[in-house]
């Protein structure tokens, strides 16, 4: 297995149930799988490490300047591949320890995954499902070609409405839900409802919720960023990227837009200073997905070669590199309520859930 940018390995130690950590002549450390395949790095100091060593969940090295580093390792109970039939559409989290997706399966349903159990739950309850969401308060809602429904715990239907589009993918924040339709239109509903609000005037190429709900951020049909406000579709703000070639975008509380781009770069545009962006560099090719962290500082990343990125949006260090499964091409990030898991579903047949701990 070749190392990135001619590092060369240096020590390597078995790590609990099968997966092996290897730290790299520039004191990153890699994750091996049984068949040796990459499963996540971690950035190290940089210097040239004499030592590395496991101790139950961490895994640490000491660099020849004498400096000691701990980091939590993806154990089996962290990093998880549920097994699945079908191509994954969406992924979203009852809660911190049950997971619930969506794809393209052999026959309509839904599937749930509690991490205790070696089987996902099967929610047969109408067509197969194409997007989930769920909101900080738990609440779950699944789209079904061009119905959308809120579902309990358990699968059940507890209401839903009908649009006149259908559904690509679905947002949920504070009392809205976010639908982008396959025509590229986005309409706003009432959650607790579902009832229909208001559809934003044009298309976008993307769109996302602010964690409080009270703002849309769009990627615009010419590259453009639009911020609307959610309680009457007025427009906010709008700002040139000057590149044409936007992927995905997202906005955090306090109004920072961050955008991904065909490139691999991804840029955070500060309220007051949108013309001059910070960058965070890494990706090399397209950037798919892109996920706040609930306490809004950690930024996840993915691109279409599988990579995904952990972003530390104070330093603006990245604080690890993982792989989707088999590398596939990553489709969507969620992180667990409590921030301390990351689930991805990729365009292979196995959500991927990651050890997100800073």
């Amino acid at each position: 297995m070749p190392f990135p940018d001619g590092r060369q390995p240096i020590q390597l130690a078995d790590f609990n149930k099968g997966i092996i950590s290897v730290v790299d002549s520039k004191g990153a450390i890699h994750f091996f799988n049984q068949k040796l395949v990459r499963i996540a790095n971690i950035k190290g100091s940089g210097n040239f490490p004499m030592a590395i060593w496991n101790h139950e969940t961490r895994v640490g090295v000491v660099d020849d300047l004498g400096w000691a580093q701990e980091f939590h390792s993806p154990s089996v109970a962290d990093l998880i591949a549920l097994k699945n039939k079908g191509e994954l559409t969406d992924l979203a989290w009852f809660c911190p320890d049950k997971l619930l997706f969506t794809g393209l399966f052999n026959k309509a349903e839904l599937r749930a995954s509690p991490f205790n159990r070696a089987t996902p739950l099967t929610f047969d309850n109408g067509p197969s499902a194409i997007s989930c969401a769920a909101d900080r308060q738990g609440r779950v809602f699944v789209a079904r070609g061009d119905t959308i429904q809120r579902i309990d715990h358990d699968g059940n239907i507890l209401y839903g409405s009908k649009t006149q589009k259908k559904v690509r993918f679905l947002g949920a924040e504070g009392d809205r839900v976010l639908v982008k339709h396959t025509d590229g239109t986005d309409t706003l509903l009432d959650a607790d409802t579902l009832e229909h609000q208001y559809t934003i005037s044009e298309p976008s190429k993307a769109a996302s919720l602010s964690p409080m709900a009270d703002k849309v951020v769009l990627i615009t049909q010419t590259g453009t960023i639009k911020i609307i406000r959610t309680a009457d579709g007025s427009e906010l703000e709008e700002f040139d990227l000057r590149d044409p070639r936007p992927t995905t975008v997202t906005i955090s509380t306090n109004g920072v837009v961050y955008v991904g781009f065909i490139g691999g770069l991804v840029r955070a545009f500060e309220p007051g200073k949108r013309q001059t962006p910070i960058d965070f560099q890494g990706h090399i090719t397209i950037v798919v997905a892109l996920e706040l962290s609930p306490d809004n500082k950690r930024l996840a990343t993915a691109s279409v070669d599988g990579q995904i990125r952990l972003w530390d949006l104070n330093s603006g260090q990245d604080l690890m590199v993982l792989h989707s499964s088999q590398n596939k091409s990553a489709i969507r990030l969620r992180f667990s309520p409590d921030g301390q898991k990351l689930g991805c579903t990729n365009t292979g047949s196995q959500p991927d859930i990651f050890d997100a701990r800073p």
